[in-house]
């Protein structure tokens, strides 16, 4: 008796054991067949051929040695630090240079507004210019689609270790290839939005105000529509003379360091008060000036020339310059040699 106790106990133990091989292995088999069937859905075209049942496991098995000899856990550790430390700064950075942009145009624009100050544009006003943004859909989904690849850190990602973040750092990585591929097109359409994206000068527009010196604003220029041609030279001209003056007089002076300035066909559409006066505006600023301009202008532009240089154009035969001294050009019945065209002051 005691021996066959000692046998239905030990018979027990062991039924008690094998039920219980027998349920980690079916949750074993459940957890495999529930890593293979991820597995094809992550990758189908691996898994092509293969099922979700015990008898492919064999190969998913390989297959993970193989990734294991190949290093990918390392390689794909490597490529979210990449995609941390460079490709991702880089495109935070590309991202802070164009909406910095925008300001330091206003910023620019501020300095060359304060040489428009220096010289009255009208009897009673300075010309001001005022900086505004345009709204460019391409250029905000662009700007919104940097901040959808810059938002998050991959490295917490992989540190959390969740498939959601890791997921979500891959769906950053593909808009970072998606906007790549597109910037480095070479397709028209492509170019075309490449530089209404990348050329910040796109991104603003600009309007010229009249204001008299209590602010109050007298005469507005939104474009060239509606203006006469002379209008028009006076208004380019006060721009150009500010803006150089801006970029060529060193820090802490007033009258820019290189002072020469040429202008072909100068003046040519202007009347005799605004000639004179963008004269006046580029002296004030210390440039010297150059001048190309027709014979027409010389009376206008007598006080403000030192030297005289006489184009003559012969058909067929070239052109000869001749330097005269200005007493005698452009008083009233002074000669004027046969063919001259224009003048260089």
């Amino acid at each position: 008796m005691p021996e066959e106790k000692a046998d239905g106990a030990l018979r027990g133990q062991f039924r008690e054991v094998a039920e219980a091989i027998q349920r980690r292995t079916a949750r074993a088999e459940r957890a495999a067949a529930a890593a293979m069937a991820e597995y094809r859905r992550e990758w189908p075209g691996q898994a092509a051929d293969w099922g979700d049942a015990v008898e492919y496991l064999p190969e998913y098995l390989q297959r993970l040695v193989d990734l294991e000899t190949d290093r990918l856990p390392e390689f794909e550790g490597r490529f979210f630090s990449l995609l941390q430390s460079q490709a991702r700064n880089n495109v935070s950075q590309l991202s802070m240079m164009i909406r910095g942009a925008r300001r330091e145009i206003r910023s620019r624009v501020d300095e060359v507004n304060k040489s428009l100050r220096l010289t009255p544009f009208s009897p009673s006003g300075f010309l001001q210019i005022e900086v505004r943004d345009r709204s460019l859909p391409d250029v905000d989904r662009f700007l919104a689609t940097l901040n959808a690849i810059t938002s998050g850190s991959v490295m917490d990602a992989m540190a959390a270790g969740t498939a959601e973040e890791r997921q979500a750092a891959e769906g950053r990585f593909v808009l970072m290839q998606e906007l790549l591929a597109r910037l480095g097109s070479a397709d028209a359409a492509d170019k075309a939005w490449r530089e209404r994206c990348l050329d910040t000068r796109q991104h603003v527009q600009f309007q010229a105000r009249v204001i008299d010196t209590d602010g109050v604003q007298l005469d507005v220029f939104t474009g060239s529509g509606g203006r006469s041609g002379g209008e028009r030279q006076k208004l380019v001209t006060f721009c150009l003379a500010a803006a150089l003056r801006f970029q060529l007089a060193p820090p802490g002076r007033t009258e820019p360091a290189y002072a020469l300035v040429v202008i072909d066909e100068a003046f040519d559409k202007a009347d005799h008060t605004f000639t004179q006066a963008g004269l006046e505006v580029f002296r004030s600023f210390g440039f010297q000036l150059l001048l190309a301009t027709p014979m027409k202008m010389l009376q206008t532009i007598d006080d403000y020339v030192g030297g005289v240089v006489m184009v003559t154009n012969e058909a067929g035969r070239g052109s000869t310059l001749q330097e005269l001294h200005y007493d005698t050009v452009g008083a009233p019945g002074s000669p004027v040699p046969e063919g001259a065209q224009e003048v260089l002051l």
